[in-house]
């Protein structure tokens, strides 16, 4: 008997801890912030041109939207949203597995009244930058589409750092609020835009 009220006692109190360390208050990324991962679903094929007819095709593999783990007593009152896209370059038919060969963006929502965090990565130069961290903006225009973008801009040296030693192959690139990575440019001066991407209804964050 007395161990059915131990028990019973040790389920009350966990239930109670459970609810005053669990009901956080959830940060959500705006829809704006939101907006680069409209036009994204897994398995998308993504195409760049160059300016010397060359072609470049990724796919979509991965895609995260969550909110970290709710804790009061450890991690305070509030939970926060993470949205998160990997993006792989397609080789000979095959997903490329190499490390630098794709592109990766993440955002983290911290603070309701300031912009998320954000972190930007295509063939391994790198921009990840923190809250309130000011990103620099120009406008492009695609070579194929003719289409006017404003997009931040990211460079070797000047605000992006090399994950892998200065072996990446591109020295800058371009990344656009709606359409993601629109522009990059090799180390060579090759020049590749935004071709061709797959559309489907389902699947979409």
């Amino acid at each position: 008997m007395k161990l059915i009220i131990y028990l019973l006692i040790i389920s009350v109190v966990f239930s109670l801890t459970s609810c005053m360390f669990s009901n956080c208050e959830e940060i959500a990324l705006s829809e704006d912030e939101h907006k680069t991962f409209k036009s994204c679903f897994i398995g998308q094929q993504i195409v760049y041109k160059s300016n010397l007819n060359n072609l470049d095709t990724f796919l979509v593999t991965n895609l995260d939207d969550y909110y970290t783990t709710c804790s009061k007593f450890e991690l305070g009152d509030s939970v926060y949203n993470n949205l998160s896209a990997t993006i792989l370059k397609v080789k000979n038919g095959e997903v490329n597995t190499k490390a630098f060969w794709g592109q990766g963006v993440s955002f983290e929502k911290r603070s309701k009244n300031k912009p998320c965090n954000k972190s930007f990565e295509v063939f391994g130069l790198v921009w990840d930058g923190r809250e309130g961290d000011t990103l620099i903006e120009k406008w492009i225009i695609n070579m194929h589409s003719l289409k006017h973008q404003l997009c931040w801009y990211f460079e070797f040296e000047l605000n992006t750092s090399d994950l892998y030693g200065g072996t990446v192959p591109v020295k800058s690139y371009y990344w656009n609020k709606s359409d993601g990575l629109v522009r990059y440019i090799a180390t060579s001066g090759e020049v590749f835009d935004l071709y061709y991407k797959s559309k489907a209804n389902r699947n979409k964050l």
